[in-house]
This record gives structure tokens, sequence and C-alpha cells, in this order.
């Protein structure tokens, strides 16, 4: 059943103003900024939660006493900008369902902002918005208190509901996600672009991801085309995505390019830790007409959180690349003493307080043993 939105007449939508505060039971911290009506009553519809930390709600307040601007337009409520690519198409993208084809083509797209580090919606937002036919000055961020003629309300269409301190969070996605991003591939079909693409991490400083590079050489010798996508402009990330009929990277928020991708087409996700990328199970699922391919890349011997990423072959790629016929060689994973040098030296000696030489031989070993097994 579509999701159907609320319109508020006379809305007003509530900045941050900076004004927050924490709540030690869900162990999150509450922003205050929303909807309300004309009378100053907040709308229970516009609370979301935005990030795994952080929630918003309005807070209700006296109009008479308050200092209102108007806008004679129409508002959909977009509330708190992402900044970060991922979360822009998981957050702010899940309340673009209601945009292509629908009522509110002339409606503004409003944000509210969040002080002290008010940042506008980033580029990458105006882009996507464009491509679904909102133009950019057709997009506010309002630091002030501003009522509109009337105000849509939409529930995202991929959302993060807490539950309790106890078990953290629980992801819900609905239909209409997906459809937004199909909109916006059906823009880029171009049939000059790589049949076979590999998105890497390769040129990211944060996180930083070892040996990523020997998985690359083997994608790239069997026909794929290697790609830093911080070096790419989006609508070139977009196009491809959108005309690749295989897509491989590693496992993050370069997962959520899939959306972008054509039916029948397959993605390849190699991971770079223990557990699933919670929002991508959920697009997965959605993704009928997508093959999915996980490959188990994560050979991390002292642990995700003490020390970099380390990935590489492991035994589950085998049967895929008998299946889709790989030239590859062991020899492919040898690592160099230089390449256990420099991961050694990486490693966080806070959290792993042994001697260099001891990780050494303990890296060393742990390799050997893996060698073997994909032998």
């Amino acid at each position: 059943m579509p999701i159907q939105p609320l319109i508020i007449e006379k809305g007003i939508i509530q900045p941050s103003f900076g004004k927050s505060r924490r709540n030690s039971f869900f162990r999150v911290t509450v922003i205050s900024a929303g909807v309300l009506t004309k009378a100053g009553i907040p709308v229970g519809q516009s609370k979301t939660v935005i990030n795994e930390r952080e929630s918003v709600r309005p807070l209700r307040i006296n109009p008479s006493e308050t200092e209102i601007k108007y806008l004679d337009a129409d508002a959909i409520y977009f509330c708190i900008p992402q900044n970060h690519f991922g979360h822009v198409l998981t957050g702010t993208m899940a309340f673009a369902h209601i945009l292509p084809d629908g009522p509110y083509k002339n409606h503004k797209v409003v944000f509210t902002a969040f002080p002290p580090d008010y940042e506008a919606p980033c580029e990458a937002i105006k882009i996507l918005l464009k491509h679904l036919g909102v133009k950019e000055e057709d997009i506010i961020t309002v630091d002030e208190y501003t009522q509109f003629r009337s105000v849509v309300i939409v529930e995202p269409s991929l959302r993060c509901v807490r539950l309790s301190r106890f078990r953290k969070r629980l992801f819900a996605i609905d239909r209409e996600f997906a459809d937004t991003f199909r909109a916006i591939s059906a823009r880029f079909t171009d049939r000059k672009y790589p049949d076979k693409v590999y998105f890497s991490r390769g040129k990211i400083s944060h996180r930083p991801i070892m040996f990523e590079d020997k998985i690359e050489r083997i994608f790239e010798k069997n026909g794929y085309e290697i790609f830093y996508p911080e070096q790419l402009p989006l609508d070139e990330q977009i196009k491809l995505v959108a005309n690749a009929n295989y897509y491989a990277c590693l496992q993050g928020t370069l997962e959520h390019h899939s959306l972008f991708m054509k039916d029948n087409a397959t993605m390849i996700t190699i991971s770079r830790k223990s557990g699933r990328t919670e929002r991508q199970v959920l697009i997965n699922q959605l993704q009928k007409n997508i093959r999915h391919i996980y490959l188990r890349g994560n050979i991390q011997p002292f642990g995700d959180k003490i020390s970099p990423n380390i990935v590489g072959i492991t035994g589950h790629f085998i049967p895929f690349f008998d299946e889709h016929h790989f030239v590859y060689s062991a020899d492919d994973w040898k690592l160099t003493d230089q390449e256990i040098n420099d991961y050694v030296e990486k490693c966080s000696w806070r959290d792993i307080p042994l001697p260099k030489n001891i990780l050494r031989r303990i890296l060393r070993y742990f390799l050997r043993k893996h060698q073997k097994s994909v032998e």
C-alpha cells in the first residue's frame, strides 16, 4: 500500500537552533526540530531518526510569542540534510519517493538548519533532487521559524526505529524506496559504458583498508574496470553503475550504488567486517530482479575495531571464480615482508598491547594458514 503523506495547512517548520537533549535510556540525542500546526502544536509524524545516535522531534511553541516568517508556498518537509553520501542515499532520499510523477512537483523542498554546524544540503542532494525534477531555487533550508501555505510530511521509505537500549535498532523499508532511484537511473542509459565495473575504496583516507589492491588486480585481469568514486562526478558514478551488467565493491556505503542498477544485473559485495550492512540487506530484498553475490573477504586476525581492515581472497571466492571463469593464481594473494610490516605499523598499539615482533609472527602464521585454505 503506498505511503500516504500528511498535509498540514498553514504548517510551521521549526529549525533546531542547536537545541537538543540526551535521552539516556535510548542512548540517543534528541534534536528539537520538525513541523508544528499553526497553533504551535507538534505534529508527531514529523518525528524521525536521522542516524544511530540522533533523532529529531518538534518542540511546542506559543505562536503569539514567537517571531515567525511566512512564505506563500507549499512545502515538503525533508528534515535535517545528511552530508555523508551513503546517508544521503538511505536517509535524505528516503523522503523523495513522492516526487517522481507525483502531485508535489511545484512544492518547495525544505530542510531545517542544524546549528552550530549549519550546512546547506550538499551537492549530491541537489543533483539527485534535480534528476527528480526539483529546481535548485526550490530547495530551501530554514534557520528560523517559517510558516508555509501548507506543509507535506512524508514518512521516510527507509527508516530506523529505536526499540530500547537493549535492542539497538530495527530498520524498515517500503517498496517506494527503490522507485525513487529507478526514476533517476532511467535517465542514464548509455551503451558506451563498461559492462563490468569495480568501485574501489583505495583512495579513501579514513577507515583504512589494506590489500584491496590485490583484489582489484584480479578483477581487472578478468575484464573489470577499476574506478575510485570520490574522484568522479556523481552523474558519472550513476552512469557507470546504471549501465553495468556486473558491479563489484567492498562492503559499506559503496553497496548503496546498487540502487541505480538495471534489472538482471549482478552485484558482487566483498565483506570487510563480520556483519552485513543493515540498510543494504533490506535494499537487496527489494531488488528481486538483481542478482546479489556476497563474498567473504574479511580475514582480520585482530578484530575490526582495533586495526585496519585487512581484506583478501578467501575460500569463498573460489566457487565464484569457477562459475565466472576467472583467471586466478594463488600467488596473487601472497604478501611481502614489507606489506606485513606496513600492516603491523598501522595497528592500534593501545588496543593491542603486544610487541611488534610478536604481532608479525601472529600475522604471518595467520596468513600462511589462510593461504593453505585458499589453495
